[in-house]
């Protein structure tokens, strides 16, 4: 009979206790319900961004401050300042300056930060006249853009065209005394293997200068490849600035011209499109040669080259 009031009793303890427990937190939802619900006035410190700054200018780093709000809205709004960073846009291009600094004056701002919020947000207050922000004036220079690759063909594949990069140059910004000695800036190394189609990639550019600040962070890398086959021509051999009182004979006259191509251009390359030359004024007496030079080729060519490098040569008075 003991052991059932006691089990009794413990069973109605804790029944008390569960029940007690749902009516706080209730009563605690219902009371967190009416904070978020209702207005509240608070201040907000936040972050200044900047908005159009003019390129050649860049902002000092330790002149971009806080700007604390007044601010009159419901929990709920106010919740989002809590969880994420809160900033303000200030655009540079409607600021007052002068040699040195920016002039954001609050007075005249107003405005512009109130369209930044919920139209249920009010600014009650600006707790600053005025915020000054110091600059100073960068160089602003175009250079141009190098590609630092590693290509790797399938036998028979290569590039029809030079390889496009876009953009082929950029703007760089910052102190004179580091642009004046930046002439182009390279990309990183951009490596492609087993390639058998056109080329087209995104690469990344290097910036090793910490005050450096380049237009743009990337290029892109394209190129038209096709399988190429290889030809050869006997092209005949000219020689240049030969005295007029003077003959001279080589040999051999023709010399064969090895060459690659599209398979589609094939037919359309002739031994008329090269121009192998030799110069006279090359002659060494301690050497019975000239060496031949392909000094023109047709625009359909991807590379050529000779298939002897020298001729022997006979002078005739």
């Amino acid at each position: 009979m003991q052991i059932k009031v006691k089990f009794f009793r413990r069973y109605f303890k804790n029944r008390k206790l569960k029940v007690f427990a749902v009516f706080f937190m209730i009563a605690l939802l219902f009371s967190l319900l009416i904070k978020l619900t209702s207005s509240h006035v608070k201040s907000i410190d936040f972050e200044v961004k900047a908005v159009k700054l003019p390129q050649d200018k860049i902002l000092l780093n330790d002149s971009l401050n806080t700007i604390r709000l007044t601010l009159k809205t419901t929990g709920f709004k106010f919740l989002k300042f809590y969880f994420n960073k809160p900033y303000l846009n200030i655009n540079f291009s409607k600021l007052l300056k002068n040699e040195k600094q920016y002039l954001w004056i609050a007075n005249q701002q107003k405005l512009e930060i109130s369209r930044q919020f919920d139209a249920k947000i009010s600014v009650e207050q600006i707790e600053i006249d005025t915020l000054k922000i110091a600059y100073s004036t960068n160089q602003v220079k175009k250079v141009p853009v190098k590609l630092d690759k590693h290509f790797v063909f399938i036998p028979g594949y290569d590039l029809v065209d030079k390889l496009k990069v876009t953009p082929d140059s950029i703007k760089i910004i910052g102190p004179h005394a580091m642009v004046d000695t930046i002439n182009f800036v390279t990309s990183k190394l951009l490596t492609i293997k087993n390639i058998d189609s056109d080329v087209n990639a995104m690469i990344g550019l290097k910036n090793k200068k910490k005050h450096i600040v380049y237009s743009t962070l990337d290029v892109n890398v394209s190129g038209r490849v096709k399988k190429i086959t290889e030809g050869e021509l006997l092209v005949p051999i000219n020689v240049n600035n030969v005295p007029k009182n003077l003959d001279i004979k080589i040999y051999p006259k023709y010399v064969p011209v090895v060459f690659n191509c599209t398979l589609e251009v094939f037919k359309l390359v002739t031994k008329e499109g090269f121009l192998v030359e030799c110069d006279y004024n090359d002659i060494d007496l301690n050497r019975n040669y000239l060496k031949p030079v392909i000094k023109r080729k047709p625009a359909v060519v991807k590379s050529a080259k000779l298939g002897l490098d020298r001729v022997e040569y006979i002078l005739i008075k």
